[in-house]
């Protein structure tokens, strides 16, 4: 899961943030004894750098930093396996790129172009001037965007021949799938909520005053119960979500501390003031709806995908692997 991830990163970077995510600078940290303009690998005399690395790690490393508060042993733990899986695929991508070269066929040079004009109009309107711009704040030139572009498309053509189309899911193993976990594949309980806050992030008579704020907000819209004019005149103290209008949520994807007071709610009625880590809320069940189980016919869409999944990674990881028994590799 985790080098699907990285291999979707690197792919979308090259197109949706050249400036930030190929030449800008990371914000992720290199694991513990990485030097960060050191080697990583050499793939056939050509080098990966420590910084290739990161510039593919850093938007899960952004992730990360937003799961993990603190640095810890946990966050470095998670830094070192997603920056291993950041290297398994920049070897990956070398070792395609190597063998589409050994190929006698290159790459049309109309294929680049095609695919520079549709970045250059739908990332950038049509605006020459603002990708100019955009290369510039990134200190890439336009010869060296271009051939990134290159690149990704060789990957990509390259997938799509001895992967994508050799994918192969049979119905016999879908029903087998179903068959075997019926559970799993369940609709999940929702609520329709309504949901307003006060953040607090403070300790002592600050975090009392915003949790006497939030009791204020209660007891306006016990009145009224018009979440978003209590969070107009609440101003930037106080948050909605959705802007006060209803939404469908799964409970688990509340606070443990919301999604525990909805359970003991009844649709239509409003919750007192519920305290949770970043601060003070306060919601109304609007109504509920319970899950259920999805017969195979209902599943078998999710169930053909996810099987789809697993062997395109199956094949992806076997094809690198004869790849690399082919070549030079060294990881330091």
């Amino acid at each position: 899961m985790m080098m699907n991830a990285a291999r979707r990163v690197w792919m979308g970077a090259m197109v949706l943030c050249v400036a930030h995510a190929v030449h800008g600078d990371s914000g992720a940290p290199a694991p513990a004894n990485q030097v960060v303009d050191g080697y990583a690998a050499i793939v056939n005399g050509s080098v990966i750098t420590v910084g290739d690395v990161m510039k593919v790690l850093e938007p899960m490393d952004r992730q990360l930093r937003r799961m993990y508060k603190q640095e810890s042993k946990a966050l470095q733990k998670q830094r070192a396996q997603l920056y291993d899986e950041a290297l398994e695929t920049l070897i990956g991508r070398r070792l395609i790129l190597d063998a589409f070269a050994k190929q006698e066929t290159p790459l049309p040079e109309r294929v680049v172009d095609q695919q520079i004009q549709e970045i250059i109009h739908s990332r950038f309107k049509d605006d020459r001037d603002l990708l100019h711009k955009t290369l510039m704040a990134g200190q890439l030139t336009m010869e060296e965007w271009r051939a990134e572009m290159r690149d990704e498309i060789i990957v990509s053509l390259m997938i799509r021949r001895e992967v994508k189309s050799r994918v192969r899911v049979s119905p016999q193993a879908a029903r087998e799938a179903y068959d075997a976990e019926p559970q799993t594949y369940r609709v999940p309980s929702k609520i329709r909520i309504r949901l307003i806050g006060v953040p607090s992030n403070e300790t002592g008579e600050a975090r009392a005053a915003k949790r006497a704020r939030a009791e204020e907000l209660r007891a306006a819209l016990e009145k009224d119960e018009d979440f978003a004019r209590a969070a107009a005149q609440g101003g930037a103290a106080v948050q909605t979500l959705k802007g006060g209008m209803p939404f469908w949520i799964a409970p688990p994807l509340l606070h443990e501390e919301l999604a525990q007071a909805a359970a003991a709610m009844k649709p239509g009625t409003l919750s007192d003031v519920i305290e949770a880590e970043d601060g003070f809320y306060v919601l109304k069940l609007e109504e509920r709806q319970e899950g259920g189980q999805l017969s195979f016919d209902e599943a078998k869409p999710a169930i053909e995908n996810a099987l789809q999944k697993k062997e395109h990674d199956r094949l992806y990881k076997e094809w690198i692997a004869r790849l690399r028994q082919q070549s030079y590799v060294k990881v330091f």
